[in-house]
């Protein structure tokens, strides 16, 4: 078999990509949400006004693809994700559909998301 190895030091992580949109806009504590349909009275969630929902992202590799990915209708209790606004719908969809999509085996549970090749 080959392998090829390569190094993400010097390139934008997924995590990153997807939070451009987001960055700087303010936030507010919110009613928190741990798990689809039970609010938590504390918690570490923030979300920008008029957000569409929340998307969590644990981590930035195939490890937490399983148990950490997940979306809300409101602010996310542990945080760790970003709020969905229509600038950055496209891009959550996407790389949520991808986190889902790849299962994690001990090949691939360290592997680290990029942005994918934007086409307009």
């Amino acid at each position: 078999m080959n392998y090829k190895l390569y190094s993400t030091d010097k390139t934008t992580a997924a995590s990153a990509w997807i939070r451009k949109e987001v960055k700087g806009k303010k936030t507010f504590d919110a009613p928190q949400l741990s798990s689809g349909c039970k609010v938590k009275q504390n918690g570490r969630g923030m979300i920008i006004e008029n957000a569409l929902g929340y998307v969590q992202y644990n981590a930035n590799n195939v490890y937490f693809n399983d148990t950490n990915v997940s979306m809300f209708s409101g602010a996310f209790s542990g945080a760790n994700g970003l709020s969905v606004i229509p600038k950055n719908f496209m891009k959550v969809v996407s790389l949520f559909a991808a986190r889902r999509l790849i299962k994690r085996n001990w090949l691939n549970d360290k592997d680290e998301y990029l942005p994918p090749s934007e086409v307009l």
